[in-house]
């Protein structure tokens, strides 16, 4: 059984603790999320990363270009956009690392559904 229970979705679980760090900026700051997670919500956030984010970096060789773009990479529309970045950490592997930029609508969606915990499970009646 892991010692703290799965962040996201509020119960514990057997098995290794997976980290998940979740990032969403503006030009001058950035708010930082630290989730503790079992595999198969992890696995459920890395295949919504995976479809839309780029790869930081791959075998100690960079990947993602930082430059500004303003397409947002969920809805494709033109105009200001935010950074996200994820960072995952698996047990006994190499850190992921994730790198994407959204509109301000795309971005608050994707985190909502993605990295926001979920209301916990109640126990069930006897």
């Amino acid at each position: 059984m892991a010692i703290f229970p799965c962040e996201r979705h509020g119960a514990r679980y057997v098995g290794p603790q997976s980290t998940l760090y979740f990032g969403v900026g503006t030009e001058t700051d950035i708010d930082r999320v630290k989730l503790r997670v079992c595999s198969p919500c992890l696995d459920d956030i890395e295949a919504s990363v995976v479809g839309l984010f780029d790869q930081v970096v791959r075998e100690g060789e960079p990947l993602a270009d930082f430059q500004h773009s303003m397409e947002c990479v969920r809805c494709n529309a033109i105009g200001d956009t935010v950074p996200l970045f994820v960072t995952i950490y698996r047990p006994k592997h190499d850190q992921n690392q994730f790198y994407a930029r959204m509109c301000s609508g795309c971005a608050a969606e994707w985190r909502s559904v993605n990295i926001d915990p979920e209301p916990p499970t109640p126990p069930k009646k006897r």
